[in-house]
Formats: C-alpha cells, sequence, structure tokens
C-alpha cells in the first residue's frame, strides 16, 4: 500500500495505491464541512455505485477500508469530488492524471528492468552452460592425454 499526500487550498488530500488501483481518502469530506456517509446515502451515489458494480469487477473493492480509514475507488471518486465541489472536483480529475501518468512511467521502467534482468539471466544462463560444455570438453582432452602418457609408460 502506498499512500500519496497532495494538498488542495490547504486540505489534505491522500491517495493510495492499493493492488494496481487507485483510490482516495473519505477524510476530505470533513474538509469540505461534509460527511462521506451523507454523500452515499444521496440518490445519485446509490446509482452511480450501482452502475460502477455493473460494468466493473469492483463489486467488492469500490469502498475499503484500511488502518480505520475509508478509501474509495477512483470511479467512485470522481462522483464523490464533484458532491464536494466542482472545483475540486477538477483538481481531482488533474491529479488522478498525473497520478497515473507517472504510476504509469513507473511500471513501464519496473518491465524495462525486468525485460534486463531476463535478458542478464539468460546470457549467464548461456555462459554457464559453455563454460559446463568447455569443461566436459577439457576433462575429455585430459583424459585422452593421461591415456596415451599410460600407454608411452608401458612402451
Amino acid at each position: 500500500m502506498s499512500i500519496l499526500k497532495y494538498e488542495y487550498q490547504n486540505k489534505i488530500v491522500l491517495f493510495g495505491l492499493f493492488e494496481d488501483e487507485l483510490y482516495i481518502n473519505t477524510k476530505i469530506a470533513n474538509e469540505f464541512n461534509k460527511k462521506f456517509e451523507n454523500y452515499l446515502k444521496t440518490k445519485v451515489a446509490k446509482k452511480y455505485i450501482k452502475t460502477v458494480q455493473n460494468i466493473t469487477s469492483l463489486k467488492d473493492n469500490l469502498i475499503i477500508k484500511k488502518n480505520n480509514e475509508i478509501w474509495i475507488h477512483n470511479l467512485l471518486a470522481t462522483d464523490f469530488t464533484k458532491w464536494l465541489s466542482f472545483e475540486f472536483s477538477i483538481w481531482h480529475n488533474l491529479k488522478l492524471k498525473e497520478i497515473l501518468s507517472k504510476n504509469d512511467k513507473y511500471i513501464k521502467i519496473l518491465e524495462n528492468e525486468n525485460e534486463a534482468l531476463h535478458k542478464y539471466m539468460k546470457y549467464q544462463d548461456i555462459k554457464t552452460l559453455f563454460i559446463f560444455e568447455m569443461k566436459e570438453n577439457i576433462i575429455k582432452e585430459l583424459e585422452k592425454i593421461d591415456k596415451v602418457e599410460k600407454r608411452s609408460s608401458l612402451i
């Protein structure tokens, strides 16, 4: 779990990366003198949640509880932040885009590192195989030399 901390108009906004999904901490509602529980009671929220659950696989992971705090998936956060403030919602969407693009770059870096590691390991395997074959050939040659020396000593 990675927590990303940002500031919006002197308000602390927490984003969390859990299992490759981006969430926002619902404590931000307090900064707007609202409660997340009240958002969940609205008709729009109920319909939005139902729609997201119907068209995605986020049935159980739309709202999660971690460390006694409530986190909501970025799909739900889009509607939640509008309920808090349109200005905040726009800032939130721009911040999401920034976070996701940085995360995408990070993932690409990891993929490149994994590919490089895989190539290196493959090289090491080939190198080990080559050394093993060379060792086998050297042993065979030494055995031949040993046989020749034994014959020579008999003569």
